[in-house]
């Protein structure tokens, strides 16, 4: 495409050295056409330009559900799903506009950077609770008092004093137990807690599960299982049976 520091140089080429239209062409390693073309214009015209529809344009509306039902999900599984419905386009097209997307989400504040944009009030209570509420909890900046205004209605008092009391002087896998409850409670999805306290879902799931059936002291005591396999009467009877069968029945000879 010629621009107009290119048309001065043509123009140049025909009037000061007398150059023909093939000649400026190879000088110029351009198409002895557009040479001939640029020589019988009087001024620079910029080309307008030509609007085209994005590929992208009919296929918007999928891609924002997809990411209203999971905040989280790739790229790529956003790319397939739009094959499947006939979308032509690169997976480069996709990656470009996600991330010209939350570019303009405003998805960052001056020392956090949220995992998702605030798109849902679920997303936004996630982000509320999140990392700061939870970083100054963690550190003690909390009193239960606060706490337990803050879940009145949603948790009895003495879950929320043992929770709170697990947060400050616990181990690690029980802090993430105790938040999993509170993010629970504040209905952020599993999926959301998962990424949250870099968990696997089925092991956020099994948080809930647990504490839903047998409450906040089964999920916070060391012992998930109820019984251990040495406890179970099934291996003890196996275990009796093999120490009162006589060693002949396992093919063992006590005299070699």
């Amino acid at each position: 495409m010629i621009d107009y520091h290119g048309l001065c140089q043509i123009k140049y080429l025909q009037e000061s050295q007398g150059l023909n239209a093939s000649q400026i062409a190879r000088e110029m390693s351009l198409a002895p056409r557009t040479v001939a073309y640029w020589l019988a214009q009087e001024h620079f015209r910029p080309r307008k330009p030509t609007h085209r529809a994005s590929k992208l344009e009919p296929i918007r509306g999928c891609i924002e559900y997809y990411l209203s039902e999971d905040p989280f999900v790739s790229t790529t599984v956003i790319y397939q799903r739009l094959l499947q419905r006939g979308f032509s386009g690169s997976l480069r097209l996709i990656k470009d506009f996600l991330r010209e997307r939350h570019t303009h989400a405003g998805v960052q504040t001056q020392l956090i950077k949220y995992p998702f944009p605030p798109e849902s009030a679920a997303q936004e209570a996630c982000q509320e609770i999140g990392y700061l509420y939870v970083l100054k909890l963690i550190q003690g900046q909390v009193s239960k008092t606060e706490l337990q205004k803050r879940f009145a209605g949603k948790l009895p008092a003495a879950d929320i004093h043992k929770l709170h009391d697990v947060i400050l002087n616990k181990p690690l896998k029980y802090r993430n137990r105790a938040i999993t409850v509170l993010l629970y409670v504040e209905n952020i999805a599993p999926y959301a807690i998962s990424r949250f306290l870099f968990l696997h879902l089925g092991t956020v799931r099994s948080y809930i599960k647990c504490y839903e059936a047998s409450g906040i002291d089964k999920l916070l005591s060391k012992r998930q299982n109820d019984t251990k396999k040495y406890e179970d009467p099934k291996y003890k009877e196996a275990l009796f049976k093999i120490l009162h069968t006589p060693p002949s029945s396992y093919y063992i000879n006590r005299t070699t």
